[in-house]
């Protein structure tokens, strides 16, 4: 990629730390247009490359409110065996995530029950779990990954989310886990300047 060398280098730090020292997150800031989406999919092929699982999402304005909208995306796909896919897939059933908006006994189960799934999956191998666009993330998705950031530890995960830095935060989810982010000991926070003149012209 051009003039991406130093992010790529902290992204790829973050991932080997994650592999040793449990997780990880990464948070690439940026206006509109400068590449964040095309260095998380060249991340994402690296850290493929390396043997990582990669569980990849993008957030939209019309999906906030789409109850775990974003970690169907994550979750789909071929990334579990079939017992614990079966599992995920009842976790992600229509009715039940409709009784977790109001039932906290079925929240739990649903929050627990996808954590568990991705921490196994963990055990196996590095994960990676990257988001695009998080300033959409629907509030049922953000609850779940503040759930999952609490309770990896030691787990060989790398998360890394996208954030437009020129649009107003006015989401609430969004205000909310960038408050627990900045908490985690192990983020970091990069932001992403417009090519130059000579990169652009590369």
């Amino acid at each position: 990629m051009i003039e991406r060398d130093s992010e790529l280098a902290e992204l790829t730090a973050a991932f080997t730390e994650s592999a040793t020292e449990g997780v990880r997150v990464v948070v690439l800031k940026g206006v509109v247009g400068t590449g964040k989406t095309a260095l998380i999919d060249e991340f994402g092929d690296r850290a493929r490359g390396a043997g990582a699982r990669l569980l990849r999402a993008s957030g939209a304005p019309t999906e906030c409110s789409l109850s775990l909208g974003i970690v169907r995306q994550l979750l789909a796909g071929e990334v579990f065996d079939r017992d614990t896919a079966m599992i995920v897939g009842s976790l992600l059933d229509h009715e039940l995530l409709a009784d977790a908006a109001s039932d906290g006994v079925s929240r739990s189960r649903v929050l627990d029950g996808l954590t568990t799934a991705v921490l196994e999956l963990a055990g196996q191998g590095s994960v990676v779990i990257a988001i695009d666009d998080m300033q959409y993330l629907d509030a049922f998705s953000q609850d779940w990954l503040i759930y999952l950031i609490r309770r990896a530890g030691l787990a060989r995960i790398l998360i890394v989310l996208g954030l437009r830095d020129d649009i107003e935060m006015s989401l609430s989810n969004s205000r909310l886990l960038c408050a627990e982010l900045c908490q985690q000991a192990g983020i970091r926070q990069l932001l992403l300047a417009p090519l130059s003149s000579r990169g652009v012209a590369r």
